[in-house]
């Protein structure tokens, strides 16, 4: 949504495609003062970096914690918390600014000859929606980290780093994988430390971790490297 609302500004005529039935938007970040909600407000919807609820407030500020839980349970708040929506900031530069498509999936895509593309879209039952003829297409389908496709690590550097079955890193308590002095931040985070790691506001917790951990490691005697994001 934020990419096609910059197009939008820029001069190009975007349609987003969505499957879900009603795009979702973040609400405005609140605070826990009584000036700005309700103390029963509060009791039921406590503040957090990543918005108002108890499940929020959870992983935001349980996220050295996260990675005691048993994996299928780690896994399911990372797909279950915060899942896709657009930021509440957003919501005035998308709603009514260009057409968007709910409930569609993309069937077909095929390039005619003229150089377009078009792409045959379905509806919840199956049956064909639409036909759009565009020039470009940016699929938002999100990232899935595993170790075994960064390029950047040599061959068997990546092979000696324990994963996940899915292929993320498995890390210890200060963001350390099983290479010793290799450490990885971030997405690649989010398996161990949580939803939390998948967001700007999660960076002071990482950095925190890393810096006592990289400091414990040099007074050690070892060096570290911290890998960029996967994504």
């Amino acid at each position: 949504m934020e990419s096609a609302a910059l197009l939008h500004e820029s001069g190009a005529r975007p349609t987003v495609i969505a499957r879900t039935s009603s795009l979702l938007f973040g609400t405005p970040p609140k605070t826990d003062l009584p000036e700005d909600r309700p103390r029963a407000t509060r009791l039921v919807k406590p503040a957090s970096p990543l918005g108002p609820g108890w499940s929020h407030a959870a992983v935001s500020r349980g996220a050295g914690a996260y990675r005691r839980l048993p994996l299928p349970v780690r896994n399911h708040f990372l797909r279950t918390v915060l899942g896709p929506s657009g930021a509440w900031w957003l919501r005035d530069r998308v709603d009514g600014r260009f057409p968007v498509l709910c409930g569609r999936r993309v069937a077909s895509a095929r390039r005619r000859d003229d150089g377009t593309v078009r792409l045959e879209l379905t509806d919840a039952t199956g049956r064909v929606a639409e036909a759009l003829d565009v020039d470009h297409v940016l699929t938002a389908t999100g990232y899935r980290v595993d170790v075994d496709r960064l390029a950047v690590l040599e061959p068997t550097l990546r092979q000696a780093v324990r994963t996940h079955p899915a292929g993320p890193p498995v890390l210890s308590a200060g963001f350390e994988s099983s290479v010793p002095g290799l450490y990885f931040t971030s997405l690649a985070a989010a398996p161990t430390f949580g939803p939390l790691l998948r967001f700007v506001c999660g960076t002071d917790f990482a950095a925190r971790r890393v810096a006592g951990a990289v400091a414990g490691a040099i007074a050690g005697g070892r060096r570290a490297a911290v890998t960029p994001d996967p994504a």
